[in-house]
């Protein structure tokens, strides 16, 4: 077993995003954002500075265009 084999694994950015019918979850927002740590996207989601996910079910999903509107609005940590 390697070292990194426990180490959970990326979420990939699609060579379209952000696809304006398509949504995405946690881990691909977190990499939209470049990649802080689980903890402050919750903290930064609980205070209001990310916008709630839509619920599908009990999955949490934003749309991509959202996802980079945060972005590109220069997302203040």
């Amino acid at each position: 077993m390697t070292a990194h084999a426990n180490r959970a694994t990326r979420e990939t950015i699609p060579h379209d995003f952000p696809h304006p019918a398509r949504l995405g979850g946690r881990d691909l927002f977190i990499e939209v954002l470049g990649g802080p740590s689980v903890t402050s996207f919750n903290r930064w989601l609980a205070a209001g500075k990310i916008p709630q996910p839509r619920k599908l079910g009990h999955l949490n999903r934003w749309p991509e265009s959202v996802m980079a509107a945060v972005r590109d609005a220069g997302f203040e940590r």
